[in-house]
């Protein structure tokens, strides 16, 4: 199993706030999850959505997580450390996996 793309079926933002939510689907090799997540801004978001999805079925975060901001950077052109650097001051459970993210960065 592992993350394919993902795609924002609706979303709001509120940008005095900073703050928004997205509606998703998330495509995995072998199945497809549609949920909701809150953040602001699209690398943002994407990642929440990742760590909350893959969090919430029990499976790995970090390498799905990896493949995704790689996915975000060949579809959008934003570096991954330029998408990285969004995410640790935009998103709180980043830092859980950050450790373990930058031992597989070094590999790319």
């Amino acid at each position: 199993m592992s993350f394919q793309s993902i795609d924002s079926l609706d979303h709001k933002l509120d940008p005095r706030a900073k703050t928004g939510w997205w509606k998703y689907r998330l495509i995995d090799t072998d199945w497809e999850e549609t949920d909701i997540v809150y953040g602001y801004g699209n690398g943002i978001w994407i990642a929440l959505a990742v760590i909350n999805t893959y969090s919430m079925l029990g499976l790995p975060v970090v390498p799905n997580l990896i493949t995704a901001l790689q996915w975000h950077s060949d579809t959008t052109g934003h570096s991954i450390s330029t998408l990285i650097g969004w995410i640790k001051s935009n998103n709180h459970k980043f830092a859980q996996y950050e450790e373990e993210l930058n031992k597989y960065i070094l590999l790319i």
